[in-house]
């Protein structure tokens, strides 16, 4: 889940989204302490980052004994896209291309700096199974994260008719989809 998003939401929300998608499955969340209030972003994204070695474990867990075209399909948002993409990086390091082998990963308006997000894909690879990376360009919530960030871009702004954004993608192995409409 996202930034300011309480424990209570976010298990409403993946009952909601296992709901209307009609999930075949038992849905996991996996959700990282969040202060649920606007106020607290640095904290959220601090809380975040200490849940890392946490959420490499649980992946760990639901991939063992699948096989990779029985990829386990993982929804991150917001900040907890940044969160799966640093642990990410952490199973390559920690060479556990098993369970990367073994993820279909759907990035939903990631809070991620498109530069960090260059430098995690440098390290993860190319996947087994394509991340998708779903982005808005009018996003008020990445907008103001990007403020934060003195301007810096968030990969969940990007303007999927920009050349250097289509670049990205294909350097990447990555498919960016904009769900704007």
């Amino acid at each position: 889940h996202g930034f300011n998003t309480r424990y209570q939401e976010a298990l409403f929300r993946t009952a909601q989204l296992s709901a209307d998608a009609h999930l075949e499955g038992m849905p996991i969340l996996f959700t990282w302490p969040s202060e649920g209030h606007v106020a607290a972003y640095l904290a959220d994204r601090d809380a975040s980052d200490f849940s890392r070695a946490a959420l490499a474990d649980v992946l760990g867990m639901v991939t063992k004994g699948r096989r990779s075209s029985d990829p386990v399909p993982v929804l991150a948002h917001s900040i907890g896209a940044r969160l799966v993409m640093e642990v990410l990086v952490q199973l390559r390091l920690a060479g556990r291309g098993d369970v990367l082998d073994r993820i279909d990963l759907v990035l939903a308006a990631p809070d991620i700096d498109i530069d960090l997000f260059r430098a995690q894909m440098a390290t993860v690879g190319k996947l087994n199974h394509p991340i998708t990376v779903l982005v808005a360009p009018n996003d008020p919530a990445l907008k103001l994260s990007s403020r934060l960030a003195a301007r810096r871009m968030r990969l969940g702004l990007a303007n999927v008719h920009d050349p250097a954004i289509q670049r990205l993608a294909l350097e990447t192995g990555t498919r960016i989809v904009d769900v704007t409409g």
